[in-house]
């Protein structure tokens, strides 16, 4: 087995990025290049319709779509509708207290009218939670689903959320963040994801510029160094290419159509 992800060997093609957003086609070409598994996350049809150009015939790269938090106030439900019938998961969707203006009373019903459409349909959601845990926990409980909480990265509720068998992505802090630490040791093994959030993203957690040739790089240093939190924590070696492939299949079993309820 393959002990060294950063030297492009047989490793490199198990990476994973369980939510990202692309710039622009390069991003993609990149991910492309390198097999990795991903979900773009799209937020208005501009971004639906670039993603999916540049995804292609890819079947390991997906894109997702839903009306933000902060784009609550600008978007209708009936305007993001071709594309939620379009996407197969729905997302990245929910609730934030800390980075927008837009006011709680403008998201909740945003919020609930696509949790409420992902749960009819059947289809995988993606949550966004910033200081709106609590919130967005008691939501999700009136609408049974498949959930995928991105960046998570709060010590309360976390055993809450993982008891709703929620899927958890471990975003690029977690090197920095103590409650991103603390949770990257405890998703059990079926659950766990890790994710870059895009280029962006990368360059604010990390506090340096990330552009694409950095970014298989910036990927597998993530994965590095959650193998290494969980190693220390569990008190067991841990290959970095086995919690490579679990992410990887892990993302692919957050991703697969979910079965229509029995009649």
């Amino acid at each position: 087995m393959c002990h060294d992800v950063g030297s492009m060997s047989t490793c490199a093609s198990l990476l994973s990025d369980a939510h990202c957003h692309a710039d622009d086609a390069r991003f993609v070409a990149a991910q492309r290049k390198y097999g990795v598994s991903s979900v773009i996350s799209c937020a208005n049809g501009d971004q639906w319709r670039h993603a999916s150009a540049w995804i292609g015939d890819s079947l390991s790269i997906r894109a997702s779509f839903g009306i933000h938090p902060w784009d609550a106030d600008r978007y209708r439900i009936a305007d993001a509708m071709p594309y939620l019938e379009q996407t197969l998961i729905v997302g990245e969707i929910g609730l934030d207290g800390e980075w927008t203006d837009v006011p709680l009373a403008a998201q909740l019903p945003v919020f609930e009218a696509q949790l409420d459409y992902a749960s009819r349909r059947r289809k995988p959601v993606v949550l966004h939670t910033k200081s709106r845990e609590r919130e967005v926990l008691e939501l999700i409980r009136r609408y049974p689903n498949r959930y995928m909480v991105h960046w998570y990265a709060c010590d309360r509720w976390q055993d809450d959320y993982l008891d709703l068998g929620c899927y958890m992505s471990i975003g690029p802090d977690v090197t920095t963040d103590e409650s991103v630490r603390r949770l990257a040791a405890r998703i059990p093994d079926d659950r766990l994801l890790v994710e870059s959030d895009g280029l962006e993203s990368l360059t604010w957690a990390m506090g340096r510029e990330y552009g694409v040739d950095d970014y298989v790089d910036a990927l597998t240093g993530l994965l590095r160094s959650l193998t290494a939190i969980r190693a220390a924590v569990r008190g067991r070696a841990t290959d970095v290419c086995e919690v490579a492939e679990m992410t990887r299949r892990n993302l692919a079993s957050f991703c697969v159509p979910i079965p229509s309820r029995p009649l």
